[in-house]
């Protein structure tokens, strides 16, 4: 999302309409991995960067009580991955 987005975040996570504590709490522990890679990161929380929320992700409907968790990622954190791979793997593990 680079060039249509530029004063955004280069990870962004939403949670398609409702917030789900689990969802919340896994995403803030991917935020904080991220975050000691040196990635900037946006927790869809409220009215900000709504266009990348994934509120109106077909998934998300037809899922319910699983985890969800939607996630936007910049063009330089695709073409470049290292980073992101590390945080996942910090999060999940091997």
């Amino acid at each position: 999302h680079t060039n249509k987005h530029e004063d955004y975040p280069q990870v962004i996570f939403g949670f398609g309409e409702k917030i789900q504590p689990t969802e919340f709490a896994l995403a803030q522990k991917l935020e904080d991995a991220l975050t000691e890679q040196g990635i900037v990161v946006g927790l869809c929380t409220g009215d900000i960067w709504q266009e990348l929320c994934g509120t109106t992700n077909t998934q998300a409907a037809i899922t319910s009580r699983v985890v969800f968790i939607h996630i936007e990622l910049d063009e330089s954190i695709r073409k470049n991955d290292d980073a992101l791979i590390t945080a996942l793997v910090d999060v999940f593990g091997k």
